[in-house]
Protein backbone atom coordinates (compact mmCIF):
# COMPACT_ATOMS: atom_id res chain seq x y z
CA UNK A 1 0.00 0.00 0.00
CA UNK A 2 1.29 3.45 -0.86
CA UNK A 3 0.63 7.09 -0.07
CA UNK A 4 -2.80 7.83 -1.41
CA UNK A 5 -2.25 9.46 -4.79
CA UNK A 6 -6.06 9.38 -4.99
CA UNK A 7 -8.69 7.68 -2.83
CA UNK A 8 -9.68 5.57 -5.84
CA UNK A 9 -8.70 1.91 -5.54
CA UNK A 10 -8.86 -1.52 -7.16
CA UNK A 11 -9.68 -0.67 -10.77
CA UNK A 12 -7.67 -3.73 -11.82
CA UNK A 13 -9.87 -5.97 -9.67
CA UNK A 14 -12.64 -6.15 -12.26
CA UNK A 15 -12.88 -7.54 -15.77
CA UNK A 16 -13.94 -4.39 -17.61
CA UNK A 17 -14.36 -6.35 -20.84
CA UNK A 18 -17.28 -8.09 -19.14
CA UNK A 19 -17.42 -11.65 -17.82
CA UNK A 20 -20.35 -12.98 -19.80
CA UNK A 21 -22.81 -11.66 -22.36
CA UNK A 22 -26.40 -11.05 -21.26
CA UNK A 23 -28.69 -11.93 -24.16
CA UNK A 24 -31.84 -10.29 -22.80
CA UNK A 25 -31.15 -6.57 -23.34
CA UNK A 26 -34.76 -5.37 -23.05
CA UNK A 27 -35.69 -2.92 -20.30
CA UNK A 28 -38.91 -1.02 -19.55
CA UNK A 29 -38.36 2.49 -20.88
CA UNK A 30 -40.48 4.39 -18.34
CA UNK A 31 -40.56 7.24 -20.89
CA UNK A 32 -43.46 9.45 -21.94
CA UNK A 33 -44.95 8.37 -25.25
CA UNK A 34 -45.66 10.84 -28.06
CA UNK A 35 -49.40 11.46 -28.30
CA UNK A 36 -50.07 10.36 -24.71
CA UNK A 37 -49.55 13.63 -22.81
CA UNK A 38 -49.17 13.23 -19.07
CA UNK A 39 -48.96 9.47 -19.30
CA UNK A 40 -46.04 7.09 -19.13
CA UNK A 41 -45.97 3.65 -20.69
CA UNK A 42 -43.65 0.83 -19.65
CA UNK A 43 -42.93 -0.09 -23.25
CA UNK A 44 -39.92 -2.27 -24.03
CA UNK A 45 -36.68 -0.87 -25.38
CA UNK A 46 -33.28 -2.42 -26.12
CA UNK A 47 -30.79 -0.79 -23.76
CA UNK A 48 -28.16 -0.70 -26.51
CA UNK A 49 -30.34 1.79 -28.40
CA UNK A 50 -29.38 4.46 -25.86
CA UNK A 51 -25.93 4.49 -27.45
CA UNK A 52 -25.79 5.87 -30.98
CA UNK A 53 -23.51 4.51 -33.69
CA UNK A 54 -20.66 6.28 -35.44
CA UNK A 55 -23.11 7.12 -38.25
CA UNK A 56 -25.19 9.46 -36.07
CA UNK A 57 -24.87 12.88 -37.69
CA UNK A 58 -25.84 14.81 -34.54
CA UNK A 59 -22.93 13.30 -32.61
CA UNK A 60 -20.57 13.75 -35.57
CA UNK A 61 -21.49 17.45 -35.78
CA UNK A 62 -20.55 17.90 -32.12
CA UNK A 63 -17.25 16.11 -32.79
CA UNK A 64 -16.57 18.35 -35.83
CA UNK A 65 -17.57 21.69 -34.29
CA UNK A 66 -18.15 21.94 -30.54
CA UNK A 67 -15.43 19.60 -29.27
CA UNK A 68 -12.58 21.15 -31.35
CA UNK A 69 -13.63 24.62 -30.18
CA UNK A 70 -13.64 23.43 -26.58
CA UNK A 71 -10.18 21.91 -27.08
CA UNK A 72 -8.83 25.12 -28.61
CA UNK A 73 -10.19 27.12 -25.67
CA UNK A 74 -8.11 24.88 -23.40
CA UNK A 75 -4.87 25.09 -25.36
CA UNK A 76 -5.17 21.89 -27.41
CA UNK A 77 -4.88 22.32 -31.17
CA UNK A 78 -7.96 20.87 -32.94
CA UNK A 79 -5.76 18.97 -35.40
CA UNK A 80 -4.39 16.96 -32.47
CA UNK A 81 -7.84 15.41 -32.08
CA UNK A 82 -7.89 14.11 -35.66
CA UNK A 83 -4.31 12.87 -35.77
CA UNK A 84 -3.53 9.17 -36.17
CA UNK A 85 -0.44 9.43 -33.99
CA UNK A 86 0.48 7.93 -30.64
CA UNK A 87 -1.77 9.30 -27.90
CA UNK A 88 -4.38 10.79 -30.25
CA UNK A 89 -7.22 8.45 -29.23
CA UNK A 90 -6.50 8.96 -25.53
CA UNK A 91 -6.39 12.72 -26.08
CA UNK A 92 -9.74 12.57 -27.86
CA UNK A 93 -11.32 10.60 -25.00
CA UNK A 94 -9.97 13.07 -22.44
CA UNK A 95 -11.30 16.10 -24.30
CA UNK A 96 -14.72 14.55 -24.98
CA UNK A 97 -15.21 13.73 -21.29
CA UNK A 98 -14.14 17.24 -20.29
CA UNK A 99 -16.48 18.76 -22.89
CA UNK A 100 -19.49 16.91 -21.47
CA UNK A 101 -18.54 17.97 -17.93
CA UNK A 102 -18.46 21.58 -19.12
CA UNK A 103 -21.42 21.65 -21.51
CA UNK A 104 -23.97 19.40 -19.78
CA UNK A 105 -25.22 20.63 -16.43
CA UNK A 106 -25.77 17.93 -13.83
CA UNK A 107 -29.31 17.55 -12.55
CA UNK A 108 -31.06 14.77 -10.66
CA UNK A 109 -34.34 14.12 -12.46
CA UNK A 110 -37.63 13.17 -10.88
CA UNK A 111 -38.42 9.70 -12.05
CA UNK A 112 -35.63 7.83 -13.71
CA UNK A 113 -36.11 7.44 -17.44
CA UNK A 114 -32.97 7.76 -19.49
CA UNK A 115 -32.49 10.48 -22.10
CA UNK A 116 -31.14 9.66 -25.52
CA UNK A 117 -27.80 11.39 -26.21
CA UNK A 118 -29.23 13.91 -28.67
CA UNK A 119 -31.92 14.81 -26.11
CA UNK A 120 -29.24 15.47 -23.50
CA UNK A 121 -27.42 17.74 -25.95
CA UNK A 122 -30.62 19.67 -26.70
CA UNK A 123 -31.67 20.03 -23.05
CA UNK A 124 -28.12 20.79 -21.87
CA UNK A 125 -28.52 18.84 -18.65
CA UNK A 126 -28.83 15.31 -17.33
CA UNK A 127 -27.98 12.96 -14.51
CA UNK A 128 -25.06 10.52 -14.29
CA UNK A 129 -26.65 8.00 -16.67
CA UNK A 130 -27.51 10.63 -19.28
CA UNK A 131 -24.03 12.14 -19.25
CA UNK A 132 -22.38 8.71 -19.38
CA UNK A 133 -24.50 7.72 -22.39
CA UNK A 134 -23.54 10.96 -24.14
CA UNK A 135 -19.81 10.50 -23.49
CA UNK A 136 -19.87 6.92 -24.80
CA UNK A 137 -21.83 7.96 -27.90
CA UNK A 138 -19.44 10.81 -28.68
CA UNK A 139 -16.44 8.53 -28.27
CA UNK A 140 -17.85 6.05 -30.78
CA UNK A 141 -18.88 8.86 -33.15
CA UNK A 142 -15.34 10.26 -32.97
CA UNK A 143 -13.91 7.05 -34.42
CA UNK A 144 -12.93 5.22 -31.23
CA UNK A 145 -13.87 1.55 -31.53
CA UNK A 146 -16.88 0.47 -29.50
CA UNK A 147 -14.75 -2.46 -28.28
CA UNK A 148 -12.85 0.12 -26.20
CA UNK A 149 -15.95 1.79 -24.72
CA UNK A 150 -18.31 0.59 -22.00
CA UNK A 151 -21.09 2.24 -20.01
CA UNK A 152 -20.96 0.78 -16.51
CA UNK A 153 -23.92 0.39 -14.15
CA UNK A 154 -23.05 -0.38 -10.56
CA UNK A 155 -22.03 1.07 -7.23
CA UNK A 156 -19.49 3.56 -5.95
CA UNK A 157 -18.34 2.56 -2.47
CA UNK A 158 -16.88 5.38 -0.38
CA UNK A 159 -15.30 5.27 3.07
CA UNK A 160 -14.94 8.34 5.27
CA UNK A 161 -12.37 9.07 7.98
CA UNK A 162 -14.57 7.45 10.62
CA UNK A 163 -14.66 4.21 8.64
CA UNK A 164 -18.29 4.64 7.57
CA UNK A 165 -19.04 3.08 4.19
CA UNK A 166 -21.65 4.48 1.81
CA UNK A 167 -22.78 2.73 -1.37
CA UNK A 168 -23.95 5.04 -4.14
CA UNK A 169 -25.79 3.83 -7.23
CA UNK A 170 -23.89 5.18 -10.19
CA UNK A 171 -23.31 5.06 -13.94
CA UNK A 172 -20.01 5.95 -15.59
CA UNK A 173 -17.91 5.27 -18.70
CA UNK A 174 -14.94 2.92 -18.99
CA UNK A 175 -12.43 3.58 -21.78
CA UNK A 176 -9.55 1.31 -22.80
CA UNK A 177 -6.46 3.44 -23.40
CA UNK A 178 -3.96 2.93 -26.18
CA UNK A 179 -1.77 1.14 -23.64
CA UNK A 180 -4.58 -1.38 -23.10
CA UNK A 181 -5.64 -0.19 -19.62
CA UNK A 182 -9.25 0.42 -18.68
CA UNK A 183 -9.78 3.81 -17.03
CA UNK A 184 -12.79 5.72 -15.73
CA UNK A 185 -14.20 8.68 -17.63
CA UNK A 186 -16.21 10.56 -15.03
CA UNK A 187 -17.90 13.79 -16.17
CA UNK A 188 -17.57 15.47 -12.80
CA UNK A 189 -17.05 19.16 -12.14
CA UNK A 190 -13.56 20.40 -13.06
CA UNK A 191 -13.90 23.01 -10.34
CA UNK A 192 -14.43 20.30 -7.75
CA UNK A 193 -11.42 18.39 -9.00
CA UNK A 194 -9.13 21.38 -9.08
CA UNK A 195 -9.54 22.86 -5.62
CA UNK A 196 -10.04 21.68 -2.12
CA UNK A 197 -13.52 21.76 -0.64
CA UNK A 198 -14.59 24.09 2.10
CA UNK A 199 -14.93 22.92 5.68
CA UNK A 200 -18.53 21.83 5.21
CA UNK A 201 -17.68 19.63 2.23
CA UNK A 202 -14.31 18.40 3.50
CA UNK A 203 -16.00 16.06 5.98
CA UNK A 204 -17.73 14.32 3.08
CA UNK A 205 -14.58 13.68 1.06
CA UNK A 206 -13.78 9.95 1.26
CA UNK A 207 -10.44 8.52 2.26
CA UNK A 208 -11.11 5.53 0.00
CA UNK A 209 -13.43 4.82 -2.92
CA UNK A 210 -14.04 1.94 -5.29
CA UNK A 211 -16.08 1.60 -8.48
CA UNK A 212 -17.95 -1.72 -8.44
CA UNK A 213 -19.45 -2.65 -11.84
CA UNK A 214 -22.49 -4.91 -12.05
CA UNK A 215 -23.23 -4.56 -15.77
CA UNK A 216 -21.43 -3.12 -18.79
CA UNK A 217 -22.81 -2.32 -22.23
CA UNK A 218 -22.09 -0.59 -25.51
CA UNK A 219 -24.03 -0.40 -28.76
CA UNK A 220 -23.23 -4.05 -29.52
CA UNK A 221 -23.54 -6.06 -26.30
CA UNK A 222 -24.63 -6.13 -22.67
CA UNK A 223 -22.27 -7.91 -20.26
CA UNK A 224 -22.56 -9.05 -16.66
CA UNK A 225 -19.62 -8.63 -14.28
CA UNK A 226 -19.34 -11.59 -11.92
CA UNK A 227 -19.83 -10.57 -8.29
CA UNK A 228 -19.77 -12.53 -5.04
CA UNK A 229 -23.26 -13.03 -3.66
CA UNK A 230 -26.52 -12.08 -5.32
CA UNK A 231 -27.49 -8.86 -7.02
CA UNK A 232 -30.39 -7.35 -8.90
CA UNK A 233 -31.01 -8.17 -12.52
CA UNK A 234 -29.99 -5.54 -15.04
CA UNK A 235 -33.63 -4.74 -15.70
CA UNK A 236 -34.22 -4.06 -11.98
CA UNK A 237 -31.07 -2.04 -11.47
CA UNK A 238 -30.77 0.00 -14.65
CA UNK A 239 -34.07 1.81 -14.34
CA UNK A 240 -34.68 1.76 -10.60
CA UNK A 241 -36.33 5.00 -9.47
CA UNK A 242 -34.82 5.00 -6.00
CA UNK A 243 -31.13 5.42 -6.77
CA UNK A 244 -28.95 6.96 -4.10
CA UNK A 245 -27.19 9.37 -6.39
CA UNK A 246 -23.71 10.84 -6.23
CA UNK A 247 -23.18 14.53 -6.93
CA UNK A 248 -20.52 15.11 -9.62
CA UNK A 249 -18.70 17.62 -7.40
CA UNK A 250 -18.38 14.89 -4.79
CA UNK A 251 -17.08 12.57 -7.51
CA UNK A 252 -14.53 15.23 -8.37
CA UNK A 253 -13.11 15.11 -4.87
CA UNK A 254 -12.84 11.31 -5.07
CA UNK A 255 -10.63 11.71 -8.12
CA UNK A 256 -8.29 14.38 -6.77
CA UNK A 257 -4.70 13.23 -6.74
CA UNK A 258 -1.29 14.39 -5.60
CA UNK A 259 -0.33 14.87 -9.23
CA UNK A 260 -3.41 16.97 -10.04
CA UNK A 261 -2.52 19.18 -7.06
CA UNK A 262 1.05 19.46 -8.33
CA UNK A 263 -0.16 20.44 -11.80
CA UNK A 264 -2.55 23.00 -10.35
CA UNK A 265 0.41 24.78 -8.73
CA UNK A 266 2.61 24.67 -11.83
CA UNK A 267 2.59 28.06 -13.58
CA UNK A 268 2.28 28.06 -17.36
CA UNK A 269 1.95 24.29 -17.50
CA UNK A 270 2.09 23.34 -21.20
CA UNK A 271 -1.27 21.96 -22.40
CA UNK A 272 0.36 18.81 -23.81
CA UNK A 273 1.88 18.09 -20.41
CA UNK A 274 -1.27 18.71 -18.39
CA UNK A 275 -3.37 16.68 -20.81
CA UNK A 276 -0.79 13.92 -21.10
CA UNK A 277 -0.17 13.44 -17.40
CA UNK A 278 -3.87 13.38 -16.64
CA UNK A 279 -4.09 10.36 -18.96
CA UNK A 280 -1.68 8.54 -16.67
CA UNK A 281 -3.13 9.56 -13.32
CA UNK A 282 -6.63 10.84 -14.09
CA UNK A 283 -9.26 11.33 -16.72
CA UNK A 284 -9.30 15.14 -16.91
CA UNK A 285 -8.49 15.12 -13.22
CA UNK A 286 -10.52 11.94 -12.94
CA UNK A 287 -9.77 8.33 -12.07
CA UNK A 288 -6.25 7.49 -11.04
CA UNK A 289 -4.43 4.80 -12.99
CA UNK A 290 -1.66 3.92 -10.57
CA UNK A 291 0.17 1.11 -12.35
CA UNK A 292 3.11 0.76 -9.91
CA UNK A 293 0.71 -0.68 -7.32
CA UNK A 294 -0.64 -3.29 -9.74
CA UNK A 295 1.70 -6.10 -8.65
CA UNK A 296 -0.24 -8.67 -10.68
CA UNK A 297 0.76 -6.96 -13.93
CA UNK A 298 4.10 -5.42 -13.01
CA UNK A 299 5.48 -7.61 -10.26
CA UNK A 300 6.94 -6.18 -7.06
CA UNK A 301 10.29 -4.39 -6.73
CA UNK A 302 11.09 -2.86 -3.33
CA UNK A 303 13.28 -0.19 -5.00
CA UNK A 304 10.15 1.21 -6.69
CA UNK A 305 8.44 1.73 -3.33
CA UNK A 306 11.37 2.59 -1.00
CA UNK A 307 10.62 -0.56 1.01
CA UNK A 308 13.09 -2.66 3.05
CA UNK A 309 15.19 0.43 3.98
CA UNK A 310 16.35 0.94 0.39
CA UNK A 311 16.53 4.74 0.57
CA UNK A 312 19.55 5.43 -1.65
CA UNK A 313 18.50 2.75 -4.13
CA UNK A 314 14.97 4.14 -4.30
CA UNK A 315 16.21 7.65 -5.07
CA UNK A 316 18.57 6.27 -7.72
CA UNK A 317 15.56 4.61 -9.40
CA UNK A 318 13.55 7.86 -9.20
CA UNK A 319 16.46 9.90 -10.60
CA UNK A 320 16.89 7.49 -13.50
CA UNK A 321 13.23 7.82 -14.45
CA UNK A 322 13.21 11.60 -14.09
CA UNK A 323 16.28 11.78 -16.35
CA UNK A 324 14.44 9.72 -18.96
CA UNK A 325 11.40 12.00 -18.70
CA UNK A 326 13.58 15.11 -18.98
CA UNK A 327 15.26 13.74 -22.10
CA UNK A 328 11.93 13.50 -23.96
CA UNK A 329 8.92 14.47 -21.79
CA UNK A 330 6.32 13.88 -24.48
CA UNK A 331 7.42 10.30 -25.15
CA UNK A 332 8.43 9.28 -21.65
CA UNK A 333 5.40 10.16 -19.55
CA UNK A 334 5.37 6.62 -18.19
CA UNK A 335 8.78 7.25 -16.66
CA UNK A 336 7.45 10.29 -14.84
CA UNK A 337 4.38 8.38 -13.67
CA UNK A 338 6.60 5.80 -11.98
CA UNK A 339 8.95 8.47 -10.60
CA UNK A 340 6.05 10.41 -9.07
CA UNK A 341 4.77 7.24 -7.45
CA UNK A 342 8.22 6.60 -5.98
CA UNK A 343 8.47 10.15 -4.62
CA UNK A 344 5.12 9.79 -2.90
CA UNK A 345 6.14 6.42 -1.45
CA UNK A 346 9.32 7.88 0.05
CA UNK A 347 7.28 10.26 2.19
CA UNK A 348 4.70 7.61 3.07
CA UNK A 349 7.08 4.80 3.95
CA UNK A 350 10.17 6.43 5.44
CA UNK A 351 10.86 8.00 8.83
CA UNK A 352 11.63 11.34 7.14
CA UNK A 353 8.24 12.78 8.09
CA UNK A 354 9.19 12.42 11.76
CA UNK A 355 12.61 14.06 11.47
CA UNK A 356 12.48 16.39 8.47
CA UNK A 357 12.63 20.16 8.99
CA UNK A 358 9.47 22.25 8.79
CA UNK A 359 8.95 25.70 7.42
CA UNK A 360 5.74 27.64 7.82
CA UNK A 361 4.07 24.59 9.33
CA UNK A 362 4.94 22.43 6.31
CA UNK A 363 7.41 19.59 5.89
CA UNK A 364 10.33 20.74 3.71
CA UNK A 365 10.74 18.42 0.71
CA UNK A 366 13.66 16.03 0.95
CA UNK A 367 16.76 17.13 -0.99
CA UNK A 368 17.39 14.08 -3.15
CA UNK A 369 20.47 15.66 -4.71
CA UNK A 370 24.18 14.87 -4.25
CA UNK A 371 24.38 17.68 -1.70
CA UNK A 372 21.30 16.61 0.23
CA UNK A 373 21.34 14.80 3.54
CA UNK A 374 21.09 11.04 3.18
CA UNK A 375 22.89 9.73 6.24
CA UNK A 376 24.35 11.73 9.09
CA UNK A 377 25.54 10.74 12.53
CA UNK A 378 22.61 11.13 14.85
CA UNK A 379 20.42 12.93 12.32
CA UNK A 380 17.76 10.22 12.16
CA UNK A 381 18.83 8.38 15.29
CA UNK A 382 16.32 6.09 16.95
CA UNK A 383 16.94 7.87 20.25
CA UNK A 384 15.39 10.99 18.70
CA UNK A 385 12.34 9.14 17.42
CA UNK A 386 9.53 10.42 19.64
CA UNK A 387 7.66 7.11 19.54
CA UNK A 388 10.66 4.77 19.63
CA UNK A 389 9.16 2.86 22.56
CA UNK A 390 6.59 1.35 20.21
CA UNK A 391 9.17 -0.76 18.39
CA UNK A 392 9.74 -4.36 19.39
CA UNK A 393 13.00 -6.18 20.10
CA UNK A 394 16.38 -5.14 21.47
CA UNK A 395 16.42 -1.33 21.42
CA UNK A 396 20.19 -1.12 21.97
CA UNK A 397 20.94 -3.44 19.07
CA UNK A 398 18.39 -1.72 16.84
CA UNK A 399 19.79 1.75 17.62
CA UNK A 400 23.31 0.60 16.76
CA UNK A 401 22.23 -1.05 13.51
CA UNK A 402 20.12 1.86 12.26
CA UNK A 403 23.01 4.20 13.03
CA UNK A 404 21.17 7.44 12.36
CA UNK A 405 19.90 6.33 8.95
CA UNK A 406 16.51 6.94 7.46
CA UNK A 407 14.55 3.70 7.46
CA UNK A 408 11.46 2.22 5.86
CA UNK A 409 9.61 -0.94 6.80
CA UNK A 410 9.82 -4.40 5.30
CA UNK A 411 6.91 -4.80 2.92
CA UNK A 412 6.75 -8.53 3.51
CA UNK A 413 7.82 -10.67 6.44
CA UNK A 414 7.84 -14.37 7.15
CA UNK A 415 4.41 -15.58 8.17
CA UNK A 416 2.31 -12.69 6.88
CA UNK A 417 0.06 -12.65 3.81
CA UNK A 418 2.98 -11.50 1.66
CA UNK A 419 5.43 -14.15 2.89
CA UNK A 420 6.01 -15.59 -0.60
CA UNK A 421 7.53 -12.26 -1.65
CA UNK A 422 9.80 -12.38 1.39
CA UNK A 423 11.81 -15.18 -0.22
CA UNK A 424 12.83 -13.03 -3.18
CA UNK A 425 12.94 -9.53 -1.67
CA UNK A 426 16.46 -8.27 -0.94
CA UNK A 427 17.53 -6.38 2.19
CA UNK A 428 20.42 -3.90 2.48
CA UNK A 429 23.71 -5.61 3.25
CA UNK A 430 24.05 -4.04 6.70
CA UNK A 431 20.72 -5.64 7.69
CA UNK A 432 21.03 -8.94 5.86
CA UNK A 433 22.41 -11.01 8.71
CA UNK A 434 20.84 -13.62 11.02
CA UNK A 435 18.96 -11.99 13.87
CA UNK A 436 19.36 -8.52 12.39
CA UNK A 437 16.94 -8.46 9.49
CA UNK A 438 13.93 -8.70 11.80
CA UNK A 439 14.99 -5.50 13.59
CA UNK A 440 13.51 -3.58 10.68
CA UNK A 441 9.82 -2.92 11.45
CA UNK A 442 7.04 -4.18 9.21
CA UNK A 443 5.80 -1.78 6.51
CA UNK A 444 2.29 -1.84 7.97
CA UNK A 445 3.63 -0.85 11.40
CA UNK A 446 5.23 2.46 10.41
CA UNK A 447 3.97 3.58 6.98
CA UNK A 448 1.66 6.59 6.84
CA UNK A 449 -0.29 5.65 3.72
CA UNK A 450 -3.65 7.26 4.37
CA UNK A 451 -5.53 9.70 6.60
CA UNK A 452 -6.30 6.98 9.17
CA UNK A 453 -3.94 4.26 10.47
CA UNK A 454 -4.45 0.57 9.81
CA UNK A 455 -5.00 -1.82 12.70
CA UNK A 456 -1.37 -3.00 12.44
CA UNK A 457 0.08 0.49 12.71
CA UNK A 458 2.12 0.97 15.91
CA UNK A 459 3.09 4.64 15.64
CA UNK A 460 0.80 7.42 16.90
CA UNK A 461 -1.86 4.87 17.92
CA UNK A 462 -2.54 6.78 21.11
CA UNK A 463 -2.43 10.12 19.30
CA UNK A 464 -4.65 10.07 16.18
CA UNK A 465 -4.26 13.83 15.76
CA UNK A 466 -0.50 13.34 15.45
CA UNK A 467 -1.04 10.66 12.81
CA UNK A 468 -3.40 12.92 10.83
CA UNK A 469 -0.82 15.70 11.03
CA UNK A 470 1.87 13.36 9.70
CA UNK A 471 -0.32 12.36 6.76
CA UNK A 472 -0.98 15.97 5.76
CA UNK A 473 2.69 16.91 6.18
CA UNK A 474 3.84 14.01 4.03
CA UNK A 475 1.21 14.49 1.35
CA UNK A 476 2.05 18.19 1.12
CA UNK A 477 5.79 17.52 0.83
CA UNK A 478 5.19 14.87 -1.84
CA UNK A 479 3.07 17.32 -3.84
CA UNK A 480 5.76 20.00 -3.67
CA UNK A 481 8.49 17.52 -4.58
CA UNK A 482 6.60 16.25 -7.63
CA UNK A 483 5.90 19.82 -8.73
CA UNK A 484 9.60 20.66 -8.39
CA UNK A 485 10.56 17.59 -10.42
CA UNK A 486 8.18 18.68 -13.19
CA UNK A 487 9.60 22.18 -13.27
CA UNK A 488 13.15 20.89 -13.33
CA UNK A 489 12.37 18.58 -16.25
CA UNK A 490 10.86 21.49 -18.17
CA UNK A 491 13.87 23.74 -17.55
CA UNK A 492 12.32 25.96 -14.88
CA UNK A 493 13.37 24.36 -11.64
CA UNK A 494 11.91 25.41 -8.33
CA UNK A 495 14.95 24.95 -6.05
CA UNK A 496 14.58 22.85 -2.94
CA UNK A 497 16.57 24.50 -0.17
CA UNK A 498 19.30 22.38 1.44
CA UNK A 499 17.96 20.55 4.45
CA UNK A 500 19.15 21.08 7.97
CA UNK A 501 18.32 18.60 10.72
CA UNK A 502 15.88 19.82 13.32
CA UNK A 503 17.24 20.36 16.80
Amino acid sequence: MCLTLSPLANLHRWNWDGDRIVHRCIVPSSRPVVGRTGKRNEYDIDVREFLVTERNEVMRKVIREAVPQFAADHGIAPEQLDARTEGAFDRRATVVSAYVASAIHYTAKRGDWWQFPDETLFIGSGDCEDRALLIASLLVASGISNFNVRVAIGKLHTTDEAGRVERHDHAWVMYKTEAGRWTVLEPHSRQAAGKRPGKARRARVPVAAEYVPYYLFNDAHLWEVVQPGSKKSFQEMALSRRWRRIDPEFAGEIHRSIVSDALAGLPRCPPWLREGLTRHFTSYFGAVVDEPDNFVTNGYDCYDHFDNAFIAEGWARVSERLASFKLDPQRNLDAFAWAAHGIADFYAHSSYGEFGPRRGGKLVPYAATPGGILYGAGVYALSRFSVSGAFKGDATKRTAIWGGKLITGRYCQHGDSRSLLERICPTPEYLDRPGIRMLLPHHDEIAVDGPTPSGAHILYQSDPARYAEQFELRRGAATEHIRSALQDALGGAMPVEPLRPTG
